[in-house]
This record gives C-alpha cells, structure tokens and sequence, in this order.
C-alpha cells in the first residue's frame, strides 16, 4: 500500500518562504479499491511558477533547467538534495576548503540542518524510515549559468520507487513523470549498478515506446539516435536533443571499490568502466533492455560515491557533516560542483527549450497523461505532442514579439499602414518557426495550435497598435507649452489692437515683440506638424493634432483651476501699465480683478511731476 501525505499547508505559508512543495500526490480513488490516481497541487505549481516569473522578470532569464533525484526508498535521495541546496545556496567561492573539508558545504555551518525543521529544505531523517511521499519541488528558482547564457534551476524529490512497497506501475508513474519533467534525472541506487535496476525502468520503457509508435502514423518507430554513455556527471549529449529525454544519471552510493589513494582521474576513469560494463550493449548478455533506454536519452551517465560512514545509519544522527568520512565528503564535493557548473542543461523536449512561463502548462500536460497512476501509452503520446506544439507555439511567439520590438525603437510612432506591413511579415516568419518545430503528432492537434498562435499574435499586435497610436499622439504634446505661451501672445496682441497701437508707440512696439514671438512659436509648431504628416501619414497628423490641443485645453483647465497668482497679475499690469485706455478695455471683457489690481497700483505709484510730458 503507499503512504500519502495530506495536503494541508496554506497558500499563504507557501508564499512566505522558499521551501520544498509537494506538487504531486498518488492517491487512492474514491470507492474503488486498489484504483489510485495522479493529484496535482495547483496551488503549489502556481507558487514556484510565481516565483520563475520574478526571477525572469528582474534577470530576463528564459531557460529552465530541472534536476530531479530518484531511486528506492531510503537511499538518501532528500539528504543529497539539501546538499544541492546548501550549494546553490552557498555565495562564496564553491573551491574554498575549511580544514580539508569542501567550505561551502561545512563553512558556514557544519550541520546539515536543511529539511530538519531548523532550516527549510527536503525532509530527512537517519535510519530507515521512509520519508518523501509523492513528488516535491523546491519554491524558489536559482539563477546559474549554461553555456554563458542565464537559465533557472528547479530541484525535485521524488517517492522512492522500484522497492516491494510500491507496484510495478506506481514506480513506472513516478519514474515515467519524473523522466518527462527533468533536464537531468538523477537514479539514486545502493552499491553498484544491477541488472533488476535496469530491468526495473521497463514497464515506463515499453509504455514510452509504444507511445511513440502511436504517435507516429504508419506505427513505424519515431527516428531516434544512439547516446552518449559517459561518466563523472554527464559527457555531453551527442544526439542534438533527439531523444524524447535528456539526461539519466546513475548515482552509485556506498561504492567500495576505490581503492588506497587513487587520484580523481583513477577515481572517473572506474567510472567509465563501471557504466559501460552494465550500459554498453555489447557487453550485457540481454541488451533489449539497454538499448531501450540507450534510445530514450541523449545522455546517460555514472558517478560514484563511497560510503559515508556507518553513523548515518542511526536514527540519533543530527546531521553532523564532519562525522562524515572526508573521502566521501571530497568526492561529494566534485560531483555537486560537476553537476552545477559543468554538466547542467536547460529543459528541453525533441531539441525545444522549455520557457519558464510555460511550466505549469507543461507539466499539467503530462499529469493528465498520468492519472490513472498506471502509465497509458495513449494518454503519453498524447502528452508528448500538445507539449512539442506548445514549446513550437510559445518559440513562434516569442519570435514575433522579439520582432515587434525593432519596428519603433525610438518609440515616435510608425505610420499604421507601414505598421501592418511590418507586422504580416513577422506573423509569416512566425508560422514559419511554428510548423517547422512542431513536428511531433498528427496534423488537427498541431493546427488547433496553430489557431491559438494566430489568436494571441493577433491580441499582441491590437496592444502594439494601441500602444503606437499613443506614441503618434505624443509627438506634438510636448509642445503644448509652446502652444499655449503662442496663444497667450496671440491674444494679448490682439488685446493691444484693440485698445492702443492706433495711437501709442508703446503699444505698436509691444504688439510687434508679441507678433514676432508667438509668430516664431506657432512656424516651429507648425514644421513639426508637417514632419509628421510627411513622415508618418495623415492619419497620424490628425492624431498627434488632436493631442496637442487637448494638452493646451489640459493646460488651460489646469491653470484656471489653481486661479491666478498674484504675481501673474502684476506682470500683466506692468505689460499694460503705459496704456490708459487698458483698464477700459478689459473691464469691457469682464476681467474686473485686473482692473482693480491696476487701479491699486496706480495709487501706490508716485505721482509724476507737473511739468512732465504726457505721451
């Protein structure tokens, strides 16, 4: 029977802090005995999808790397996890030693506390109890680099498998969901590598191969290439992400065979020798199995690790790293600075990287391909496709935005006609990308794709169109000062006209400065108004002049609203000060404050003296 853990932890606690969620559960159906299914945690997905959203957003990362460990029961799958996360955690240099013992791993503190209750991380405990239950991931995405290019880190646990507590199935289910949703796939066994672990991937082999024949129309195989086999975490894929998986590594612990000061090159060069002796299909006496598995991954390889020392064995163990064996603790070091810095992948599915902003969609894909807990051949061939086609839509996508970006980079507008045209030739360029890279499954499931495709390009472009079109009306709003000082000069010439330049000096002289000013703004307005309809169209002219006078109006509303300053009111009286007619003019235009603020100055001014001129 399996044990299953309740899901009872709040959205809200999820959200506080990084920690390892349980994504999925098995569990059994209601009043069906012996009938379990697969139970998505869409609450815990919708978290660590929250989170790679931030960290895309403050880095731009785009790719996704998931390392997930497997492997029976009690083989200290969660214990070598919180090691991942102690290195990856770790922000110093990963070489430094503190006694001759790895620093990132006993510097700071030389208790593996991680996932004890103490520090948040994936539950452990010594003895032989068994802990994970269901499939775990940690909350939140580290940053690292591959290949010189940002990609984001996941880490998963899973149940243990392939031991007497669990059916052939459930072990295929937790296997087969863990080999589609992992970049690297870490198989975590006990002493050395053995024909029953092998035989044990089968059931998740057939049902996978069979899937693939389903998926192909005549029933033929799906083209498929030979993997690299190597050692010391990883050798590079040499099959170009053919294969539907990418990298199964076993993980040998408590390795025995090392001997009395081997050097490290010794040390990887038994390691090759090791997988090759079980993996290689000319030197197994049933290689069926072999070349099963050789086909489904670009990439297998081995490392192996000593035994750490008895004391872990103990229920008492409070996680004393330096109890350890240094040998193991030395070897452990190389193989998580391996797995981190050399020999990490981003996801990818039939050579397509998995984008982290389609994470959730991806897997949900593949736990609906699992949900009878007993692994369908049908539902994964199904799985498989929607998901080629996803990756293929969101590359095709993201081609078009990219595109969309250089069409206005100095964000002035483009003309809209001239817009269109930009735009259908990147929609043609982005089907192009779409049918080229979905490749897997039949013609209705890539063309119903497709249509999606078209719909989101075409909701992306009414937001470029909308966004264009606020950047055409911008173009003359920035001179509505301008125009609104054009307009107050305007007036006052016209004010000017009508009540002296027919009888002073003064006034002419002061309506020619007025002519001359506002004359000059409104040329320079007006050039830049045919700069746009010459470059960008009528129809942008139009825009951008309709924005420019609703900004002077904006002006206009916002000036009255604040009232006149006091100071605005003796600048214009001075302006008018040498016209005695003015008061009368603009008591007849219903302005009486300024009349009265003129009549109070006039008061306050000295009197002239009697012998002098009047103009």
């Amino acid at each position: 029977c399996l044990e299953l853990v309740p899901l009872a932890m709040s959205t809200e606690s999820k959200d506080s802090e990084p920690q390892a969620l349980q994504i999925v559960k098995i569990a059994p159906v209601a009043g069906q005995k012996n009938k379990f299914e697969v139970v998505p945690d869409e609450d815990s997905l919708d978290v660590i999808v929250k989170n790679l959203e931030k960290l895309e957003e403050e880095t731009g990362v785009d790719k996704l790397s998931i390392v997930s460990v497997m492997g029976a029961y009690r083989t200290g799958k969660s214990f070598l996890l919180d090691v991942f996360l102690r290195y990856l955690q770790h922000d110093g240099d990963a070489k430094e030693k503190v006694d001759g013992l790895p620093g990132w791993l006993v510097g700071k503190d030389p208790h593996l506390r991680e996932g004890k209750g103490e520090v948040p991380g994936f539950f452990w405990r010594g003895g032989m109890d068994k802990c994970t239950e269901g499939i775990w991931m940690w909350s939140k995405p580290f940053l690292r680099e591959v290949n010189g290019e940002k990609c984001a880190v996941l880490l998963m646990d899973t149940q243990g498998a392939f031991d007497s507590r669990m059916s052939k199935e459930h072990s295929a289910t937790i296997f087969g969901l863990t080999a589609v949703m992992s970049s690297k796939q870490v198989y975590n066994i006990s002493m050395q590598i053995q024909e029953d672990k092998i035989d044990s991937l089968k059931v998740f082999m057939d049902m996978a191969t069979a899937a693939l024949r389903l998926s192909d129309g005549d029933g033929g195989q799906e083209e498929t290439a030979r993997s690299s086999i190597g050692a010391g975490s990883g050798s590079n894929p040499s099959k170009g992400g053919k294969a539907q998986f990418q990298t199964l590594e076993f993980l040998v612990r408590d390795w025995q065979n090392f001997g009395e000061g081997m050097s490290l090159k010794e040390k990887i060069a038994m390691m090759d020798d090791h997988l090759k002796q079980h993996m290689d299909p000319e030197n197994v006496a049933e290689p069926t199995t072999v070349v099963a598995l050789t086909e489904m991954f670009n990439n297998i390889s081995c490392f192996l690790l000593p035994h750490p020392g008895l004391i872990v064995s103990k229920p008492a163990w409070d996680g004393n790293l330096k109890e350890l064996e240094p040998d193991f603790l030395n070897m452990l070091d190389e193989y998580v600075q391996r797995a981190f810095r050399e020999f990490l992948h981003p996801k990818q599915l039939f050579g397509q990287c998995v984008h982290p902003s389609t994470l959730k969609q991806f897997m949900s894909t593949y736990l609906m391909a699992f949900k009878d807990a007993a692994p369908q051949a049908q539902g994964y061939a199904e799985a498989l496709a929607q998901n080629s086609a996803l990756l293929a839509k969101d590359a095709a996508l993201k081609a078009y935005k990219k595109e969309a970006l250089t069409w206005d980079p100095k964000h002035k507008g483009v003309n809209p006609e001239e817009l269109e045209g930009m735009s259908g030739k990147a929609i043609t360029s982005a089907l192009e990308l779409y049918r080229k890279r979905a490749v897997f499954g039949d013609e209705k499931n890539i063309g119903v794709m497709e249509e999606e495709l078209k719909k989101d390009i075409s909701q992306h472009f009414e937001n470029v169109k909308q966004q264009n079109e606020w950047y055409l009306q911008q173009v003359l709003a920035g001179y509505a000062g301008l125009a609104c000082v054009a307009a107050v000069l305007f007036v006052l010439d016209r004010i000017t006209d009508w009540t002296c330049d027919w009888w002073s000096s003064t006034c002419q002289a002061i309506s020619s400065g007025l002519l001359t000013g506002y004359g000059i703004m409104f040329v320079v307005i007006g050039y830049q108004f045919y700069i746009v309809y010459r470059d960008q169209g009528n129809k942008a002219a139009m825009l951008a002049g309709m924005e420019l006078g609703k900004s002077c109006i904006q002006s206009g509303e916002t000036f009255i609203e604040k009232g006149i300053k006091q100071r605005d009111v003796h600048f214009l009286l001075n302006v008018l000060h040498s016209c005695p007619g003015a008061t009368q003019a603009i008591e007849a235009l219903g302005i009486e404050a300024l009349a009265l603020e003129k009549k109070a100055a006039q008061e306050d001014k000295p009197k002239p003296s009697s012998n002098k001129k009047k103009d």
